[in-house]
């Protein structure tokens, strides 16, 4: 599976073209990506139908992993108008002060049976072992469907972090769930791969020069999904 970040539908037609699965929509690549507004939301899930993509939304209004309260509203909001407009999921990720998940966080969003991405939260977390131990509790829920983990392994990006990702990937738990990103490099796949792992997530690697504000081209996506397939 790879999925790839769009921040607009031109994004998203040429994640398509290219073969990918599914996009991530953010509104803004600010802070390692942040919620689409309204106006957003809507064209690109529009475009994603015609396209015949899937797509799951951010749930992120600022920097940092802390859930505060007075953006509660807003993300339920969200929540609201990415289910009216037909999204197939959304990514979100809160830890909070001391590092670990912050159950009660996710728990405020009343996402009932939405299928869930909890992204790279977990490499920000004080125990990144532990952090997967808190998720399987929370996994075990029945008002939390969590289909996938972005992770590098690490914060610092997977050059840093793919021995953590493997080691993570010996519990089955953890392989099932495993996308692997953040500086992911075409480099990592074989070991990621020989582990169990086959789903991937990609962002300036499929943008020429790397360069966050030329749009995503077919023709990487296309590398991508050839060596992933």
């Amino acid at each position: 599976m790879l999925e790839i970040i769009a921040l607009n539908p031109e994004d998203i037609r040429q994640a398509a073209r290219g073969g990918a699965d599914r996009v991530e929509l953010v509104g803004t690549m600010d802070a390692d990506g942040l919620s689409p507004d309204h106006e957003q939301l809507h064209r690109a899930v529009v475009e994603a139908k015609k396209a015949g993509i899937a797509i799951r939304v951010m749930l992120r209004k600022r920097a940092g992993f802390l859930f505060e309260q007075t953006d509660q509203q807003a993300l339920l909001q969200l929540i609201s108008e990415l289910c009216e407009n037909g999204a197939d999921g959304v990514v979100l990720g809160f830890l909070d002060r001391f590092g670990n998940i912050d159950h009660s966080a996710i728990s405020s969003l009343e996402l009932v049976q939405m299928p869930v991405t909890f992204h790279r939260a977990i490499d920000a977390a004080t125990d990144y072992f532990g952090a997967w131990e808190q998720l399987a509790q929370l996994a075990g829920r029945a008002d939390f469907n969590l289909t996938q983990v972005l992770t590098a392994g690490s914060i610092q990006g997977v050059n840093a972090g793919l021995e953590n990702i493997l080691a993570a990937a010996k519990n089955p738990f953890a392989q099932n769930l495993i996308m692997a990103g953040g500086g992911l490099a075409q480099k990592h796949l074989p070991l990621l791969q020989a582990a169990g792992i086959s789903a991937f997530h990609v962002g300036s690697a499929v943008r020429p020069d790397r360069n966050w504000s030329r749009p995503v081209a077919a023709e990487l996506v296309r590398k991508w999904a050839e060596l992933i397939s």
